[in-house]
Parts: C-alpha cells; structure tokens; sequence
C-alpha cells in the first residue's frame, strides 16, 4: 500500500518515520477557513483533516491519504493561530500556566479511493 501524509508538519514525519512507514509528503492547500469556528472543536478538527485528506486523495487516487490536524482550545473555544504562535514564543512560566489551561486535540482522517474514514 503507498501512503500519502497531505501534512508538512515535521512532527507528524517524524512519528511516521519512527514508526517506519514509507509515505510520500503532499501538503493539502484547503482554505481552513470554509470551516465553520461554531462547530465543536473536536467536530472542527476532525472536519479538517478530513478535509485535508480528501483534497489530496482526489489528485492521488492510487494512495492512502493520511490528513490530520491539531487545534488548541480552552474552555470550549478553538485559539486561532496568532495566539498559537504567541505561545510558541512565550517563556517557560507563561507556557506553563498557559497550557494548565489548554485543551489540545488532534483528529486524523485516511482517504483511500473515494471511501473516507475518520478518527478523532
């Protein structure tokens, strides 16, 4: 079976590099943003990287598409990505209280030949 991972997160490589898969990286392109913010987050992430995993699996149809996403969110509210981006830089003290209160979740979607499964 050829796999595709539709993702350039070098973390998500490196777990299916560790895990001694043989994949080919195709980052999807899809506007994020055509997903609704109201959906739950779980429900919104999970959407992406179904999303993601379709968009690729469209154009390499003889390919297991792996899409996933990972969103960060607290007390029911999705973080955009500036405020991700704040934490990344933020100091050891602040991530800590910080992430005391985050809620983090991260679903994965396979497209295979016009059949799409999900879990989250």
């Amino acid at each position: 079976m050829k796999f595709i991972l539709a993702s350039k997160s070098p973390r998500r490589i490196e777990i299916l590099k560790k895990a001694d898969f043989k994949f080919r990286v195709i980052p999807s392109k899809i506007d994020e943003s055509i997903v609704s913010i109201d959906l739950k987050p779980e429900d919104y992430c999970m959407e992406l990287a179904k999303l993601k995993s379709q968009d690729i699996a469209k154009k390499y149809m003889d390919y297991t598409v792996i899409g996933a996403d990972t969103i960060v969110f607290i007390d029911g509210k999705i973080l955009n990505k500036p405020l991700l981006i704040f934490v990344r830089v933020a100091s050891e003290s602040i991530k800590r209280l910080i992430f005391s209160l985050l809620t983090l979740n991260t679903s994965l979607a396979y497209s295979l030949k016009y059949f799409a499964s999900k879990f989250a």
